[in-house]
């Protein structure tokens, strides 16, 4: 079984641009959680994929 933490939704940070300046910050927020989020199902893979072939 997968750990969970692995498969948990990834939320997007809260919106809370108040001027174009503040716009690049919360695009950077965004990329780093699109890249956590793409890491962690990237790890759940792997591991399935590992404990598919300790099973077989």
């Amino acid at each position: 079984m997968l750990p969970k933490v692995l498969l948990a939704p990834c939320l997007l940070p809260e919106f809370d641009v108040k001027t174009y300046g503040d716009y690049p910050d919360y695009v950077e927020r965004i990329r780093l959680t699109v890249e956590k989020c793409n890491y962690n199902l990237e790890m759940a893979l792997e591991l399935q994929d590992k404990l598919e072939n300790k099973v077989k």
